[in-house]
């Protein structure tokens, strides 16, 4: 059972430093007006599907949504606003 236990959670911390590490990378390209590279670290962030709740799940929707946005994706802007 406790082999089962750290199994699952490592898995689940890992799949949280790969989504941690997207978020990040989507910041940095908005602060760089990088608006094609921010979406696609955003959209990757959000593909993780960890065991519980996403971190940055609500907040890296609607900076993916400022992206789009800045690149004139206006309905797919719309759709994560």
């Amino acid at each position: 059972m406790l082999l089962l236990i750290l199994l699952l959670t490592g898995g689940f911390f890992g799949l949280r430093a790969v989504e941690d590490r997207d978020f990040r990378a989507g910041v940095s390209a908005l602060e760089t007006k990088d608006w094609a590279a921010a979406e696609q670290s955003f959209d990757r962030a959000l593909a993780v599907q960890p065991a519980f709740v996403r971190v940055h799940d609500v907040q890296a929707t609607a900076l993916r949504g400022e992206a789009r946005f800045r690149q004139g994706k206006n309905e797919a802007a719309l759709a994560d606003f």
